[in-house]
């Protein structure tokens, strides 16, 4: 990955630096890469509904579709916003 690129994640990522993971539907190698390098655990689901990712991911059930990953930028198609967590909750990516 080109450094450049990978700063341009670092400063994207700020704003969730308190983060553990990052569920997501889809997202681009880089930003995936990124993220893991920044010790946030991307993983992009094909579950549609919040609720039910959180559980899968809580019960140890979500799969994390890196297939989804692509080498384009934001907007990935059929990608959805992140829902992050934080240290004790999980935090809607504000619209």
């Amino acid at each position: 990955m080109d450094e450049p690129a990978h700063d341009k994640h670092v400063q994207m990522a700020n704003a969730i630096s308190d983060c553990q993971v990052l569920l997501c539907g889809g997202m681009g190698t880089g930003a995936y890469e990124s993220m893991r390098r920044l010790n946030i655990q991307p993983v992009v689901t094909d579950l549609s509904n919040i609720d039910e990712a959180v559980q899968a991911y809580v019960d140890g059930k979500l799969v994390d579709h890196t297939e989804k990953t692509t080498l384009t930028a934001w907007p990935c198609k059929n990608a959805k916003k992140p829902f992050i967590k934080g240290k004790n909750k999980w935090l809607k990516e504000s619209a």
